[in-house]
């Protein structure tokens, strides 16, 4: 009898740890409170280099935050800026969508910022005259 109920006690045990297991693997790694701040603090001299209209250096700033700080929250908005950038000032739309479809991935939890890269991202299909799947992303915002 004591023989069954260890069987039971190191099956539950299996579970629970595969259980465990699972969700770890589902849930988005994120950045701790000190990787947010740098982030931000060196997403803002990126903001502040393109006032400043020095924007190659301001490009190169907002990748740097996606390449440091890879769990960070703040790589969306560097992802934003960069798409907003390739999208308005050099018409790469490719390249442009690429970024939008980053933010507007599930990793990303800001419904909003998730919404605005979707319709982004529609905007470069239909600059690229890329009309189906244009009305294709569109229909999801």
């Amino acid at each position: 009898m004591k023989s069954i109920e260890r069987c039971w006690i190191v099956a539950l045990l299996l579970m629970l740890v595969t259980v465990t297991g699972l969700l770890r693997a589902q849930s988005p790694v994120r950045g701790s409170i000190v990787e947010d701040r740098a982030a931000r603090k060196l997403l803002d001299a990126g903001d502040a280099r393109f006032d400043a209209n020095e924007k190659k250096k301001a490009v190169e700033v907002w990748q740097s935050v996606i390449e440091r700080y890879p769990r960070s929250g703040v790589r969306f908005e560097a992802h934003m800026r960069l798409g907003d950038y390739l999208l308005k000032e050099e018409r790469a739309y490719d390249r442009a969508r690429a970024h939008f479809e980053v933010v507007s991935g599930e990793d990303n939890r800001d419904d909003e910022q998730r919404a605005e890269a979707l319709l982004n991202a529609g905007v470069c299909f239909y600059e690229a005259r890329n009309f189906g799947k244009t009305f294709k992303v569109m229909r999801q915002v």
